[in-house]
């Protein structure tokens, strides 16, 4: 089991990735033509992170399965919002975002092969 430590700083992570992604749909409202399918997923991931994220051990009979549900969208979320900041033509935040997405990549791998008994 996690250590409180780790589990409020999973929970950090994910409100932080909800957050960024919800700011990411804002922005794009301002020039939302051609976007309008992103800018929904956008907003749609942001509130689902958030509610599983929140109703978390609530749902702890279905933990492995919601964990990696929610990394597998952050992982395509901030695939996105790197796609987007490329296209914008920011410099650096594709980095940022894109190491962002790896490291949810590889977060949802270790997820669904550690067994049950030792999450």
């Amino acid at each position: 089991m996690k250590s409180r430590r780790a589990a409020i700083l999973t929970k950090v992570a994910h409100f932080l990735t909800a957050f960024t992604v919800f700011t990411k749909g804002l922005a794009k409202l301002e020039h939302p033509h051609g976007y309008e399918l992103i800018i929904g997923f956008l907003f749609a991931s942001a509130a689902f992170i958030v509610a599983i994220t929140i109703f978390h051990e609530r749902l702890h009979r279905h933990v492995k399965l919601l964990d990696a549900s929610v990394y597998a969208i952050e992982c395509v979320i901030m695939s996105i919002v790197t796609w987007l900041y490329a296209s914008e033509g920011k410099h650096f935040l594709p980095y940022v975002t894109g190491a962002a997405a790896a490291m949810f990549a590889i977060a949802l791998v270790v997820r669904l092969l550690t067994p049950p008994h030792s999450a």
